[in-house]
């Protein structure tokens, strides 16, 4: 069964932003009003979120690379 949304069907896809594979909505900048592409809901919401500020994606992605150090470093002191 096609499911439809306000632009026509649901297009199932993998998002450009998490690669996850599923329904891709239409995503628009919500100061513009013009469309970017189509992204996943999740990644749709996250952005939303973040009131499309680049900047504070950055924080996110900067605040989140300090526990892959983390786990990195615990990791390598357990398997020597």
């Amino acid at each position: 069964k096609i499911r439809f949304a306000k632009y026509g069907p649901v297009p199932k896809g993998a998002c450009p932003l998490c690669r996850r594979f599923g329904d891709l909505v239409l995503d628009h900048s919500s100061k513009t009003g013009k469309n970017r592409g189509r992204i996943c809901n999740n990644c749709n919401l996250a952005i939303g979120l973040i009131m499309d500020d680049p900047e504070v994606a950055l924080s996110i992605a900067d605040y989140l690379y300090q526990f892959v150090d983390v786990l990195e470093t615990l990791l390598k002191a357990v398997n020597e």
